[in-house]
């Protein structure tokens, strides 16, 4: 009989699942490398949303920023955990164009108020 250990190697987890993404996508907004997010995408199992987070995420974190506002710029953050939807606000408010900076502010007020008291407040504030 094996034990639960080795029962445990055995087991087969499948690769990248919600949670998963979820963390990737927020490894890669806060300064991780952008290789996960590709290393990420190659999972079979994404869904669509997944997917644009992903490529946007990449392209976002590689000075895309045309790419990054076609698949971040429909994403509702509210879809997402807290903490990558503030991050996702954060990058959409980067992304908008100038001459919309009532609609930046908005998200930045939406990015420091999601999460009180953190990094990204603090970034958003500043912004």
């Amino acid at each position: 009989m094996d034990s639960l250990a080795l029962q445990l190697a055995k087991t087969e987890v499948p690769p990248h699942q919600g949670a998963d993404i979820e963390a990737c996508a927020m490894y890669v907004l806060s300064g991780g490398n952008p290789k996960a997010a590709k290393d990420c995408l190659l999972s079979p199992t994404l869904t669509a949303l997944q997917r644009d987070l992903l490529f946007g995420v990449e392209a976002y974190v590689s000075s895309d920023f045309e790419t990054a506002r076609l698949k971040l710029g429909p994403l509702n953050s509210e879809e997402f955990e807290i903490v990558l939807g503030a991050q996702l606000l954060m990058a959409q408010a980067q992304l908008m164009p100038r001459d919309d900076d009532e609609k930046a502010v908005l998200l930045l007020m939406r990015a420091a108020d999601a999460v009180p008291g953190s990094l990204i407040e603090e970034a958003a504030i500043r912004r």
